[in-house]
């Protein structure tokens, strides 16, 4: 399984460099038009190539801000199919690969690239190429992972192998640098591209998460600043690119199957060569706005948080927003009911409305209050960084009356029998369980929510008392294993996501030992998986899923010392 996962990573890496190389190509015809910089002629956007690294970093960054700015364009409104696309106005359509035969011209635009590469060339574009370069040259044979992943693994091993925890010591070998191994792809544009791992395709969620253990260490790594910066601005464009998509992918045959053409299915579901899927997930959206303010926290860095992020930053309060009134939204999917709207909700009662959970299932009521809870959380840290590093405290204001406004139609809407809901419509019904994935009513305090009217924390305690039961339908229990699993796998299947989730949240030390043995004895091959049964765990859905492993990672290396005592 791992030779044959090894040989799909090589084949990814083979079909994003050829990307590259045709993306180069055109660039290059681009430029031999470009407009000249008369008060910077030797500066590195007119002196060498978009993807060489080898040019020092520096040259005069604002003399290219408004030539190589792109345009923000609007969102794409002529039917509700393909409400959320961004039209880019006042551009020549950029095709990075050829349009196949037969497509209607009604459809053409669905093939461009626009808006897909990034294209200002300030200091930071080449500090990431140089580190990403050096990187790369430090080993033999080349690997992106810079030294200070490894020195982490050996620092916690050490820790781990002291207090005879050798079996946790070989898991965090394999869970911790996985995503840098296995899922990462810097591309020639200076921007980083993240698949889940079995799954060729990169979600805002899962891209955000599988590189969160990094964080701590981000700081004394050039190199994984340059990774994680890149990744950044990946999203960036992405999110410019279709805030209402969740997964996105460079090119339309990601998987190798031969596809060369998008389906009627692919038009009837808003999807392009690079939008793989339009089923909004508010949640996606939170997951950017916390990388960006951990990120922040942990390394003080602010280039990467320019106006380009800005504009970003600007479209998901206008997603938030209109979803807040979702009957007057024009966004549809064809899977939802009531024509692709979704569920009848009840409207103005401050909460905003997301079509699809974080496992991708629809939503049954609309309100998804845990994913309503991030956005409370996100949104007022975000309103800290926009004081701090552009002291807009326009930007600023509108977070935290976002905030505000979620926070109070969560109590006044998502609570009942004291503790509270998975889902709401607004009308007064109510959906009580809870699902594995993130955001989850489970992972409440490890996402940073804590709300004013919950002073003394009595909803929360309740609600994980709840979820931790019989009473949520899908908590699962056998002898031996017990946790959270979710509607998307088999009855009976607890996910290592729930269970790193509730030792990162453990009330006690017999909590936090459970949940250790569980994870050693049920990860299978040594790596986490989606869902084990509760009885019998050599059943497994996903041989490895690399947000799980990252979420463990971040437990082991989070707890350590809690752990080291057990």
């Amino acid at each position: 399984q791992q030779q044959q996962i090894n040989q799909q990573v090589l084949q990814q890496q083979h079909d994003l460099l050829a990307l590259q190389v045709r993306l180069q190509e055109a660039k290059n015809l681009e430029r031999k038009s470009a407009l000249k910089c008369p008060d910077c002629p030797s500066c590195p956007a007119h002196a060498a190539p978009a993807a060489a690294p080898a040019v020092a970093v520096g040259g005069s960054d604002n003399c290219h801000n408004n030539n190589n700015k792109a345009p923000r364009g609007k969102l794409r409104e002529s039917n509700s199919i393909n409400f959320g696309h961004r039209v880019f106005e006042g551009e020549k359509p950029f095709y990075l690969l050829p349009v196949p035969a037969g497509v209607e011209p009604e459809h053409m635009w669905r093939y461009q690239s626009n808006g897909v590469f990034w294209e200002r060339q300030d200091a930071l574009y080449w500090e990431i190429h140089r580190e990403i370069q050096n990187q790369v040259l430090r080993f033999d044979p080349p690997s992106i992972v810079p030294r200070a992943v490894y020195d982490e693994v050996e620092r916690v091993c050490g820790v781990l192998n002291a207090a005879n925890k050798a079996k946790l010591c070989t898991l965090f070998r394999g869970a911790y640098p996985y995503t840098l191994e296995k899922t990462t792809f810097p591309l020639g544009d200076g921007t980083t591209y993240v698949i889940t791992g079995d799954i060729k395709l990169m979600w805002h969620r899962d891209s955000c998460a599988q590189v969160n253990q990094y964080l701590p260490i981000a700081k004394r790594s050039p190199a994984l600043r340059a990774i994680i910066e890149g990744l950044i601005r990946r999203q960036i464009l992405f999110i410019r690119l279709d805030p209402y998509a969740t997964s996105f992918r460079m090119f339309l045959d990601f998987d190798n199957a031969g596809k060369d053409k998008l389906t009627g299915w692919d038009y009837s579901s808003g999807r392009t060569i690079h939008v793989a899927m339009h089923n909004y997930e508010l949640d996606n959206l939170c997951y950017f706005m916390r990388l960006s303010h951990s990120y922040w926290t942990a390394t003080k860095r602010t280039a990467v948080f320019d106006d380009i992020w800005l504009e970003a930053i600007d479209l998901i309060f206008e997603v938030i927003k209109r979803e807040q009134n979702h009957g007057a939204s024009l966004y549809r999917y064809p899977e939802l009911p009531n024509g692709g709207a979704g569920h009848n909700v009840c409207g103005n009662v401050n909460l905003t409305w997301c079509g699809f959970r974080p496992s991708d299932d629809q939503t049954d009521l609309g309100y998804l209050i845990p994913a309503n809870m991030f956005a409370v959380a996100t949104l007022r840290n975000l309103a800290e960084m926009l004081r701090a590093i552009h002291a807009d405290s326009v930007r600023a204001a509108t977070a935290e009356r976002l905030a505000d406004e979620i926070d109070d139609g969560i109590h006044r809407h998502g609570v009942v029998d004291g503790m509270y809901a998975y889902e709401t419509d607004g009308c007064g019904n109510f959906n009580k369980m809870d699902d594995a994935n993130i955001p989850s009513l489970l992972s409440l305090e490890y996402l940073g929510y804590k709300s004013k009217r919950d002073s003394t924390g009595a909803i929360a305690a309740k609600t994980r008392a709840f979820v931790l039961s019989k009473g949520n339908r899908f908590f699962y229990s056998s002898e031996k294993y017990a946790g959270v699993g979710s509607p998307h796998t088999p009855a009976n299947y607890v996910w290592h996501l729930a269970l790193s989730v509730q030792g990162l949240t453990a009330k006690t030390p017999e909590e936090l030992k459970n949940i250790i043995w569980q994870i050693e004895t049920s990860a299978t091959n040594d790596v986490m998986h989606e869902g084990f049964d509760v009885n019998n765990p050599t059943a497994f859905t996903r041989p490895s899923f690399a947000w799980a492993n990252s979420l463990f990672a971040e437990l082991i290396t989070t707890r350590l010392d809690d752990i080291a005592k057990l």
